[in-house]
């Protein structure tokens, strides 16, 4: 909650719509079969209200409820469930399609951006005639759906890793699988091209009707979470540049070729990351990484951990950083990165390296000599992350986006009434100076990789219990929301691997 100032009825307008905002995601949290009539009813009763809400709130909601309850009758029309589909799994699709629709149509108003993004094309032939060694393709039907299947291994000696690219369907591949091949063609730091191998997960985006798209992404193997959606009839490489989370990230590839910003080529060449992100519609529903404050432009945690990650993973090379942006604590995200990284053969040198950037950064405390101590007095501070949720079903990632979307609701209307953050910042001279965060000097340790894990078991038994005890506390709805939702700012996430 906002804390509440006599003299800013703003304040106080914002904290009662979120008394009124946390009721929607209580009800996703509840029997999916039941979602679309509490939703109905919650809708109605909003409406009713609105004679006794300020005026902000009033004229907020006369904008947005008619939108809602025609997509409610949309959906209404489409009488009953069909036979043989399950009542929870059909409205899970129904309900995150719908979700994203009112994300979408809200956030219009808030896209600003007026820049474009040059976009360059390498055909897929050119990629295995210039690299015949690194690049194959093969042709593929699977359920009557044509792909090409793109082989790539960064030496000749490696195993392939392939891509799954549909022929004509409006999808193609976001993330590792494009960098990996850009890399490969664009003869990146070897140090890069060798971190992006092997894929752990592969991430599509597409255009169109979700559904159709949502059974192309199940046939190519793609998590529930792994599918990005854009309206039209074909994925804007403009649109989609302009949403991503960094510079290097402005990479697409499809039946067409492997799609390229200028930005995305100087990563490439040099290593050096920025965030790029801004509030496009169809990401709106997961914020934004940079806010303005004092005219200095910084990044949230969430966007730095966008920048850790692939310098700590190897995949690039380094970037700036303002020492103001110390005042924005990295805290969950440290254990966000560790779970994130358990699983892999690196994980105790990732950690050491994240530990060396995290000091460079500022973001490691006085005292603390390694990057345990650092988890602990992290996990202690915030005992409510949880080391092992993961979002493996579309159920569960409706529940997420349920309360990623009333986040969107509350901040949009923060902007439109230009209420208060309440956020202030202590400057220093020189803080908006940039620093070069890289991992030069860096040197692993085998001993404290050995300790890492050794450590890491232990570690996690604490953290279920600290959370478990967290848990048996009943929880303000508020609290969960929207003050932990600040600051567990990511469980499934955006993060383009």
């Amino acid at each position: 909650m906002l804390k509440e100032d006599e003299a800013e009825p703003l304040v106080r307008a914002r904290n009662e719509f979120r008394q009124d905002l946390v009721k929607f995601p209580l009800i996703i949290d509840g029997d999916p079969r039941l979602w679309w009539d509490k939703t109905a009813k919650y809708a109605l009763e909003l409406r009713r209200g609105l004679k006794d809400k300020p005026p902000e709130i009033r004229q907020y909601l006369e904008n947005y409820l008619p939108t809602v309850f025609d997509l409610l009758r949309a959906e209404a029309k489409l009488g009953e469930v069909p036979e043989g589909i399950d009542l929870s799994e059909y409205n899970s699709l129904r309900t995150e399609t719908r979700m994203l629709e009112l994300s979408l149509l809200m956030a219009e108003s808030f896209d600003t951006e007026t820049e474009t993004v040059k976009e360059n094309i390498i055909p897929l032939e050119d990629l295995s005639r210039r690299h015949p060694g690194n690049f194959l393709l093969l042709n593929h039907r699977i359920d009557d759906i044509e792909f090409i299947d793109l082989h790539v291994r960064p030496t000749r000696k490696s195993p392939y890793s392939h891509l799954l690219i549909p022929r004509h369907y409006p999808i193609g591949h976001k993330g590792g699988g494009p960098r990996g091949v850009f890399d490969i063609d664009q003869d990146a730091p070897r140090s890069m091209i060798e971190s992006e191998f092997p894929w752990n997960d592969i991430d599509v985006a597409g255009a169109g009707e979700e559904h159709h798209l949502r059974r192309v992404a199940n046939v190519m193997g793609i998590d529930p979470e792994g599918l990005e959606v854009f309206p039209g009839d074909k994925v804007d490489f403009s649109d989609f540049c302009l949403g991503r989370d960094t510079n290097q990230n402005q990479l697409f590839l499809d039946a067409d070729g492997l799609h390229y910003s200028d930005e995305a080529l100087k990563v490439a060449k040099t290593g050096h990351l920025k965030i790029v992100g801004g509030y496009k519609p169809n990401k709106a529903i997961y914020g934004k990484d940079l806010f303005t404050i004092d005219g200095i432009t910084i990044a949230k945690p969430r966007g730095l951990m966008r920048l850790v990650k692939p310098l700590a993973e190897g995949k690039a090379l380094g970037y700036d950083y303002l020492p103001v942006n110390s005042a924005m604590d990295f805290g969950v995200f440290y254990l966000f990165l560790g779970r994130k990284w358990k699983e892999k053969e690196k994980f105790g040198l990732y950690m050491q390296r994240m530990f060396y950037i995290g000091k460079q950064m500022s973001q490691v405390r006085r005292g603390e000599k390694n990057i345990m101590q650092v988890f602990e007095r992290v996990h202690t501070q915030y005992p409510f992350y949880d080391m092992d949720k993961k979002i493996d079903n579309l159920r569960e990632l409706v529940r997420y986006m349920s309360g990623k979307l009333i986040k969107q609701i509350d901040r949009e209307f923060a902007w439109t009434f230009n209420v208060p953050s309440g956020l202030n910042i202590i400057r220093t001279p020189g803080d908006d100076l940039p620093r070069k965060i890289n991992l030069v000097g860096f040197k692993a340790s085998e001993r404290m990789t050995e300790q890492i894990n050794e450590w890491w078991p232990s570690f996690l038994l604490k953290c279920r219990q600290r959370t478990d005890d967290f848990n048996q506390i009943p929880q303000d709805p508020l609290f969960k929301y929207f003050i932990k939702n600040d600051i567990q700012d990511a469980e499934i996430e955006d993060v383009d691997e």
